[in-house]
């Protein structure tokens, strides 16, 4: 199984949470849901994206895969 989340340890004391970037399903989920449902219409693409430049800045990350 997948781990619920990635972790980026960083250099300085910010921690950016990136609650909403999931995009993994698990089967027993998927199974109960409809076509539309499957394609996760509801989910925010490229916020972990948004967030990247913090990286050279030394922020430390917690990213859902979920």
């Amino acid at each position: 199984m997948t781990e619920t989340h990635t972790i980026h340890q960083g250099t300085t004391p910010l921690l950016i949470s990136v609650p909403h970037d999931g995009r993994l399903l698990p089967q027993e989920l998927e199974r109960c849901m409809t076509d539309v449902g499957r394609d996760l219409p509801d989910t925010d693409w490229h916020v972990a994206r948004l967030y990247e430049f913090a990286r050279e800045l030394g922020a430390s990350f917690v990213i859902a895969n979920y």
